[in-house]
C-alpha cells in the first residue's frame, strides 16, 4: 500500500483556521462547473480572483496533490530518482505538482520554473512556492519560453483536456527535449486513452519508468481493447477521514474521499531509469477488478499485451480481500497462469537505488 504523507510533510491539508463561508461554497461550485464543462483551449482564465486561487488550492488541488502523493511515492519505491537541475510545472494552477515534488525529492540543486497561461495563477503558485520551501529559486516563464525550455525534470498535471491538437503537439515537443517527464491525468477514460498515445510517441525518445511492467508498445491500444483504459486509485491521508473540514467538502461538494482516479506516465532519458523498472515477466493490475464469488478478474497489464485473467480467492486470502478495494494498492506481479486462470503469483519488489547518471 502506498505510503501516506504525514502532516509535518503534506501541504494538502489546509491550516485549522481555514474556513469557508457561505460565499465560497458558491465559488468552489463554480470552479467545479467551470472544470466539469472542459472547453479549456478557448477558455482564457478559471478564476476570477485570489480567492478563487486560495479554495482551488484548499480543496480541488490538494485532491491532485493526493494523486501526486501516489506517483512520488512509487517512484521512490522503484528506486527512481529524478535528475538534479531545473523543475518545470508547466500548466501550473496554483502549484501543487512542484509542492509535492519538493516534498518527496527535495530541492537540493535544483530550481522551479512555473508556466500558466492564468498569469495569476503562476503568480500564486510562485508566493506558495517560496513559502513552502524559503530560498528556493523560482521563475515564472511566459508561453513562448516554456515551450523553448529544456527541463531537467517536466511536471504535467491535468493538461491533456486543455489542448487543442496543435498546443498538444507543442507540448510533446518539449517533453521530447525534457530528461524526465511526470504526468498525471484524472483517470477517466478519454484522458488516459490519450495518455496512452503520449507514451507511444516518449518511449521512442525516453523510458518508460511507470506505470508500465515494460518498454513495450502499450497493449491498450490494441484494437480489442478499446473500452478499457490504464488507471489506478490513491488514497488521501489519513487525516482527512477524522477532518471537519474534508467532511463538509465531501458533503456540500459530493465528493468521493475514499479513492481517487487517476492515470499516469514517468518517462526518464537516462540509461539508469531502467534500473527501476521490473524484469521481463511482470505484469500489472489496471483499474479496479471485478470481485465474483470467491474470485477477482483482472485486467493484466503485460509485455505481451493486456489480458483478462482470473484470481481465484483460495489461491491467497488477503490479496483477495486487497483486490477488492485497490486504492493505494501497487500490485505488480510475476504470474503462472493456466489459460485465463493465474495459478500462481509473486509481489515484484524494486531493486536498490540505482546511482545518478
Amino acid at each position: 500500500m502506498t505510503e501516506l504523507p504525514t502532516r509535518a510533510d503534506d501541504d494538502t491539508l489546509p491550516d485549522p483556521s481555514f474556513q469557508l463561508g457561505a460565499a465560497d461554497w458558491e465559488r468552489l461550485h463554480g470552479l467545479r462547473a467551470r472544470f466539469l464543462e472542459g472547453g479549456g483551449a478557448v477558455r482564457a482564465d478559471y478564476w476570477r480572483d485570489e480567492r478563487d486561487l486560495e479554495l482551488y488550492d484548499a480543496v480541488y488541488a490538494a485532491r491532485i496533490g493526493w494523486k501526486w502523493d501516489a506517483l512520488l511515492a512509487e517512484l521512490a519505491w522503484r528506486g527512481w530518482s529524478p535528475p538534479t537541475g531545473r523543475v518545470l510545472d508547466w500548466g501550473c494552477g496554483s502549484g501543487i505538482a512542484g509542492r509535492r515534488f519538493g516534498a518527496h525529492f527535495g530541492w537540493a540543486e535544483r530550481s522551479l520554473a512555473l508556466h500558466d497561461r492564468a498569469r495569476g495563477a503562476a503568480a500564486f503558485a510562485r508566493e506558495r512556492g517560496q513559502r513552502r520551501s524559503p530560498g528556493l529559486a523560482i521563475d515564472v516563464l511566459d508561453e513562448a519560453e516554456s515551450l523553448d525550455a529544456r527541463p531537467d525534470v517536466l511536471l504535467l498535471s491535468h493538461v491533456l483536456g486543455e489542448l487543442s491538437g496543435e498546443a498538444e503537439q507543442r507540448l510533446l515537443a518539449l517533453a521530447a527535449r525534457a530528461t524526465a517527464v511526470l504526468w498525471l491525468e484524472p483517470g477517466d477514460r478519454r484522458s488516459s486513452r490519450r495518455l496512452s498515445h503520449v507514451r507511444e510517441r516518449l518511449r521512442a525518445t525516453h523510458r518508460v519508468v511507470a506505470p508500465c511492467p515494460h518498454q513495450a508498445a502499450c497493449g491498450l491500444l490494441a484494437p480489442e481493447q478499446e473500452r478499457h483504459w490504464c488507471h489506478f486509485f490513491a488514497l488521501p491521508p489519513n487525516e482527512v477521514y477524522t477532518s471537519r473540514f474534508w467532511r463538509a467538502v465531501a458533503d456540500e461538494l459530493h465528493l468521493d474521499m475514499r479513492a481517487l482516479p487517476y492515470s499516469v506516465l514517468a518517462v526518464d532519458h537516462r540509461p539508469s531509469a531502467l534500473a527501476a523498472t521490473p524484469e521481463s515477466g511482470i505484469a500489472r493490475v489496471l483499474g479496479r477488478p471485478r470481485i465474483e464469488k470467491g474470485a477477482a478478474r483482472l485486467d493484466m497489464c503485460r509485455e505481451s499485451g493486456v489480458a483478462d485473467l482470473r484470481f481465484l480467492q483460495r489461491i491467497d486470502k488477503a490479496t483477495f480481500k486487497r483486490l477488492a478495494e485497490p486504492a493505494g494498492e501497487r500490485f505488480l506481479w510475476s504470474v503462472e497462469a493456466d489459460g485465463p486462470r493465474i495459478r500462481a503469483f509473486r509481489d515484484w519488489r524494486a531493486p536498490p537505488t540505482p546511482p545518478p547518471g
